[in-house]
């Protein structure tokens, strides 16, 4: 079984799974509350079908892109792949700068410190490393880029996003985005879910299927 079909029937499963006790914002408007409001949306890249053509808008500007690598993503593997990223990057002309998060948090950390330098920032972990680039994305500055890496990788599977770095890498060359809801919690951004009451020890669950 190959990357996608792994992470496809993994999602599938936590979807299963977690349907009856979490808050699942497909658009966040559908799942508004007292304590759940929205946020301004969040400029992504990853629009349309993972096998739509993407072809660069004409006139647009260079984009400076930080990479946040999390090298302890995809259980330790993902510090592999750092010369697969530049390669990809560099072959496609992308103005970019990489770097390693070293540890819970940094990646918030990061973007709030660089982000100003820049104008793309990818993401390149899971939903957890995604969590905590949000939490300090300037929402009118930044474009979202991903390279997913992670277990469930739930936010690239819901956006059609491609698991090959290649592939990433012309997505974000193409410089397409759109608007994507994200929602307010405790003080704090989230993406794809919010998990209530027994959600969490499904989501351990389906972790160490």
């Amino acid at each position: 079984m190959n990357d996608d079909a792994k992470m496809r029937c993994r999602n599938h499963l936590f979807r299963s799974l977690c349907l009856c006790v979490s808050v699942v914002l497909p658009s966040f408007s559908l799942a508004a509350g007292p304590q759940l409001t929205p946020a301004a949306g969040l400029r992504s890249l990853s629009t349309g079908l993972a096998h739509e053509p993407f072809v660069p808008q004409p006139g647009a500007p260079p984009m400076r892109h930080l990479v946040l690598i999390n090298p302890a993503s995809s259980r330790g593997d993902t510090a592999k792949v750092e010369s697969d990223i530049r390669a990809a990057f560099r072959s496609r002309g992308l103005d970019f700068e990489i770097v390693r998060t070293a540890r819970a948090g940094h990646a918030r950390e990061l973007v709030a410190e660089m982000g100003r330098d820049f104008e793309g920032i990818v993401a390149v972990g899971g939903d957890g490393t995604l969590h905590e680039v949000l939490q300090s994305l300037d929402l009118e500055r930044h474009v979202l880029g991903l390279i997913p890496r992670g277990s469930g990788n739930d936010f690239a599977w819901m956006n059609e996003w491609p698991t090959r770095i290649e592939a990433c890498a012309d997505r974000i060359l193409a410089g397409r985005e759109r608007r994507i809801d994200l929602g307010l919690w405790d003080g704090g951004r989230f993406h794809s879910s919010v998990g209530l009451g027994f959600g969490l020890l499904f989501e351990v669950i389906v972790y160490k299927i």
